[in-house]
């Protein structure tokens, strides 16, 4: 018969001794702080309460002699009492004595830290080989400690010097420096060292060894520690924590803050030192441009070297322009040349001459402080050190075999328009590498679907349309919903644990669910199942119904809409000029960006736009407008196209692509310009006004949907006009014709 286990003692009593405890050895803690510590390190509740009570029991002085085989409560207790600043002896690991309260290791010798037990342990480093301690885990396995130090993994952009190396500490931003420009190094006053100064005193400067920094009692908090501020002319000595931080009367805006800078002129804070240096300005001394530090006799600006200064350390060291720096005191466009360089860089320190056109257009943009940001990013900081490392020329394929991303589109753009790579038609361009990527997460018997019908059905049609340069971002959405959607159908079957064969109609409605996107873009796969006997010729596809156009602007509406166009200068032209095209001609935005230099002619002192064959003259004011977009895109070098015509809506940050529709759409929105409502509008009033055919000929639009304009125009014009009469809350819409200026 098994014995009874014993009755526990009743942890109110447990509790009460283990509070007693703590206050015996530090008065100052009151009851409910006591229970509280406890609650804390997890000490309060059951086992833990009652694993520190025995330990007490038989190690009463457990807080002043810890015992090496300690209970991990006891450690947590004992730092926990010495960070609320309770006199206590901590415990520290038995193996190299360091106090830690993360002593979780329990050893045959007693509480260890984790590094004592973790180098017990060795096995092969999967980098280098050898037998040593496992560090960390990489993809090909542990490695040891002397590989984890030169691990490329940790390597990050210095932001002193931009070389990619392992950060040997980092800014007050928590930015990376690298070992190098961490700190200037000197040769010790005392040891004779050559190494990073520490303090200099009367020998000279002193290395971090021969340094000590003297421990005294803080006039702040009373504890024995290093002191950070020496107390002068009755100052008390302060430690690092109770120092304040030094202020001074800005000598520009005369407010109390840290000072940046102490300048000849006076202390100068962050705000004014940052303004100061971004805008150089003429010496009044030497009539060089300077950032003016000093101030003359007279009270006029002028630099360092005319106030008294040997260096003038804001002027660039490669180039002698002064202004804001960012690598090894050298300025924005030299910090990205330098950049550039250790990323483009061969073994032999120089850049392959086909990439030197890249870096030329880097350093000659226009916001050398953007264009150094998006060089300290991850993403393009790698793209380049690929480009970098090729032996060959370097070709789409190249970067098709990277990962898609924001960087890497940007990167391919810029190379397109500096003629490093040759034109392709982006959007088709990324469908293939897009359609490989999915296709790599589908099983084999999904594969053997998907690929042949997106190679021979989506992109066959793709590739006909991109002749015709008629092919665009949207097609190639439309073309990857199309495969998404045939890819649901099959995990739908593989879910249901059926096969392709098995598809009839019956199911096939099932899956639809009456979704008319998923029916839409379904009807593609399904015809080309059936055209190769994979299903039954017998399965009905769901119709697209064209919806008629139910929505249009009043007269009004669509005039004030056009005014504000014509007239708010706060706007910009781009948007303005976009949103008069939809208003007055109905033209998609997807066409509207495409537009390019060439599209604008003037004859007899008349503008005229061709959005088709046959140029169309615009009013007056609208011309005006057109004017200065051309004007404006001609001056821009990255708003040339392919043609070297330059695009009316070049992208401002992008060279030789145009703005994205639907920037242009989100632009109009904010402005209340919807623009399929203004679409609707126009072009029911041009097939109102003018025949079918000539719409269809100005616009270049098939003149198949300029007649059902039309005849949305007859058929429902009286059903339009009664609408107006109606109230708002019965007329589903207004519709009225609308004057063209």
């Amino acid at each position: 018969m098994t014995p009874r286990r014993p009755s526990l003692e009743p942890l109110g009593d447990v509790r009460h001794r283990l509070i007693s405890k703590i206050t015996s050895v530090a008065p100052a803690v009151t009851d409910q702080h006591a229970q509280q510590i406890l609650t804390d390190i997890g000490s309060w509740r059951g086992l833990g309460a009652r694993t520190l009570d025995r330990h007490f029991a038989g190690h009463p002085d457990a807080l002043t002699v810890p015992d090496s085989h300690a209970p991990i409560g006891l450690v947590r207790l004992a730092y926990a009492l010495d960070a609320a600043g309770h006199r206590v002896v901590l415990p520290a690991c038995v193996r190299c004595g360091k106090q830690w309260p993360r002593l979780i290791r329990l050893a045959p010798e007693g509480r260890c830290c984790e590094w004592c037990v973790t180098r017990e342990k060795t096995t092969i480093c999967a980098r280098c080989g050898r037998r040593g301690h496992p560090t960390a885990v990489r993809p090909e396995g542990a490695i040891c400690r002397p590989c984890y130090q030169v691990d490329p993994e940790r390597a990050e952009t210095c932001v002193a010097c931009g070389r990619s190396r392992i950060p040997s500490r980092r800014d007050s931003d928590g930015r990376p420096l690298c070992g190098t420009c961490a700190r200037p190094v000197h040769r010790c006053g005392s040891c004779g060292r050559t190494a990073a100064a520490k303090a200099f005193d009367a020998n000279g400067p002193l290395c971090s060894h021969c340094y000590q920094r003297p421990e005294r009692e803080c006039g702040g908090c009373g504890q024995i520690a290093p002191i950070a501020l020496r107390g002068r002319g009755g100052g008390v000595d302060l430690c690092r924590r109770c120092r304040p931080d030094v202020l001074h009367h800005c000598v520009d805006c005369a407010h109390l803050r840290p000072a940046k800078a102490l300048w000849p002129r006076g202390p100068v804070c962050v705000r004014c030192h940052r303004r100061a240096v971004a805008a150089p300005k003429r010496c009044a001394g030497c009539g060089n441009v300077r950032v003016l530090t000093g101030a003359d006799a007279a009270g006029l600006p002028i630099c360092s070297p005319c106030a008294g200064r040997p260096v003038d350390h804001h002027l660039c060291t490669t180039c002698g322009e002064a202004g804001p720096q960012r690598y090894a005191r050298t300025c924005r466009r030299c910090s990205i040349r330098r950049r550039l360089t250790d990323l483009l860089a061969e073994e032999t320190g120089d850049v392959r001459e086909e990439l030197l056109p890249l870096v030329e257009h880097l350093v000659g943009k226009e916001r050398a402080d953007s264009t150094l940001s998006w060089l300290e990013r991850a993403k393009p900081a790698a793209l380049l050190r690929h480009l970098g490392a090729l032996t060959r020329p370097v070709s789409h394929r190249d970067l098709d075999d990277l990962a898609p991303s924001a960087a890497l589109h940007h990167l391919r753009a810029v190379l397109v328009h500096l003629e490093i790579l040759p034109y392709r038609l982006e959007p088709l361009g990324r469908l293939e590498p897009w359609l490989d990527t999915v296709l790599d997460t589908l099983p084999p018997h999904q594969v053997s679907l998907i690929r042949p019908y997106a190679q021979w059905s989506v992109l066959r049609r793709a590739r006909r349309r991109a002749v015709h340069q008629r092919y665009n971002d949207q097609s190639a959405a439309t073309d990857r919903s199309k495969i998404r959607i045939a890819i649901r159908l099959l995990r739908w079957l593989d879910d249901q644990r059926l096969t392709i064969g098995h598809l009839d109609q019956s199911r096939l409605d099932h899956w639809l669910g009456g979704n008319r996107e998923r029916a839409s873009g379904i009807n593609g796969f399904i015809i080309w199942l059936s055209r190769r006997g994979l299903i039954g010729d017998d399965i009905i596809l769901p119709t697209k119904s064209t919806a008629r156009p139910t929505e249009v602007l009043d007269t009004a509406d669509h005039t004030d809409c056009i005014r504000r166009l014509l007239t708010d200068t706060a706007t910009p032209v781009t948007v303005r000029v976009a949103g008069l095209m939809v208003l007055l001609y109905g033209i998609p935005l997807t066409r509207i960006r495409l537009l390019t230099t060439e599209a604008v002619t003037l004859r007899d002192g008349a503008i005229f736009l061709t959005f088709a064959r046959n140029p169309m003259q615009v009013p007056p004011a609208v011309a005006v407008l057109v004017t200065e977009l051309v004007a404006s895109a001609r001056n821009m070098t990255t708003a040339a196209s392919r043609g070297r015509a330059h695009y009316l809506f070049p992208s401002p940050v992008t060279p030789g692509v145009p703005l994205h529709a639907h920037t242009l759409s989100v632009s109009l929105t904010r402005l209340g310009i919807p623009t399929r409502v203004a679409r609707n509008t126009a072009l029911f009033t041009l097939t109102a006004e003018l025949p079918a055919p000539v719409v269809a000929d100005l616009l270049g639009m098939h003149i198949h949907t300029t007649t059902q304009w039309a005849d949305y125009t007859r058929r429902d014009w009286t059903h339009y006009l009664a609408a107006r009469n109606e109230p708002d809350d019965i007329a589903h819409a207004r519709v009225v014709r609308t004057e063209v200026l």
